[in-house]
């Protein structure tokens, strides 16, 4: 059994990604409205937390770690409760980036004793010019020997560009890990480790959603020389995680736990892997944790984040 220790902290990790709001309402009680079919929810709280990206940097916090984040919000109410949950989390907001021409992304979820019922998206998919602009140049100012390990955390949002992603590829030279959306599937070639999920991978690799095992080995070996990685993990849900690198593939169970809320998993599992790994940890046992790291996350309401005590109290 590998030891966690204090391994995982106060590494410097650089966060480049669609940052977002998630809220929730929530209530116990409801009725049908008289005016149209539908339920009328008595709401007993609101909740709202880092969501996107920033749940990513959250979680790197959360696990002892230094991390710097860049993104972009809009004005208004939204971004400044935004710029106030980073505040509260001691997360910097000097490389978040607010715009009129921007808008902060909000998911807002509507549960009825804890059953999602309907969300609702406020966003922008595209970035203005010059809101783009001003995001490479934050880019182009960060210090690189500053950092261990980059996480690309891409909600194809509008932030991240082939132009960034050459930048960040020719400028920095520690790992990159990136959780990939397929319309920019190109700029991820020549990257440390893409970490899609299956569906993202089926189309990656030109398959169905439901392929077999053998496809998946298969097509993870082409994948990887295809797009020049070092490695590869695939999340796969319940069934854990499919990881390969030039030494090998295997499929890495899930940690079995009651789960709450699935929301944000991916975030922290991708925040718990890089972490792992720069911390010395190899691709297979950086999986490891990064699984116990997500199902902690998932164990608890809302968008929630995995602490590096959880991790050493659940992995003893």
């Amino acid at each position: 059994m590998f030891q966690i220790g204090d391994k995982l902290l106060n590494k410097r990790v650089l966060v480049i990604g669609d940052v977002m709001l998630d809220e929730y309402i929530v209530g116990d009680k409801y009725y049908i409205s008289n005016e149209a079919p539908v339920p009328i929810l008595k709401a007993d709280r609101f909740e709202v937390r880092l969501g996107g990206a920033a749940n990513v940097a959250n979680n790197i916090k959360m696990l002892g770690c230094e991390v710097t984040l860049l993104g972009t919000i809009g004005h208004g109410y939204s971004g400044q409760r935004f710029l106030n949950l980073l505040d509260a989390q001691d997360i910097a907001s000097d490389n978040i980036i607010s715009s009129v021409k921007n808008l902060t992304t909000t998911k807002t979820r509507v549960l009825i004793k804890n059953q999602q019922i309907v969300r609702y998206d406020y966003e922008k998919t595209t970035l203005d010019d010059d809101v783009a602009n001003l995001v490479y140049q934050k880019l182009q100012k960060l210090d690189f020997k500053n950092f261990e390990v980059i996480i690309i955390e891409d909600y194809n949002k509008g932030l991240i560009s082939g132009r960034m992603m050459d930048f960040v590829k020719e400028s920095f030279c520690c790992p990159i890990f990136v959780d990939p959306k397929l319309q920019n599937i190109d700029f991820y070639n020549n990257v440390f480790c893409l970490k899609p999920n299956k569906i993202e991978f089926a189309q990656i690799a030109g398959l169905e959603e439901d392929f077999s095992e053998d496809l998946l080995f298969e097509r993870g070996k082409e994948v990887i020389d295809r797009m020049s990685l070092e490695c590869l993990v695939v999340t796969l849900g319940e069934r854990g995680c499919f990881v390969c690198d030039k030494n090998g593939c295997k499929i890495i169970e899930a940690h079995r736990r009651e789960i709450v809320n699935a929301i944000g998993a991916g975030d922290t599992f991708i925040a718990a892997i890089a972490v792992a790994h720069v911390s010395g940890f190899d691709i297979f046992n950086s999986v490891k944790l990064a699984n116990l790291a997500s199902s902690i996350a998932i164990s608890k309401e809302y968008t929630n984040v995995c602490s590096a005590e959880e991790l050493q109290q659940y992995h003893d």
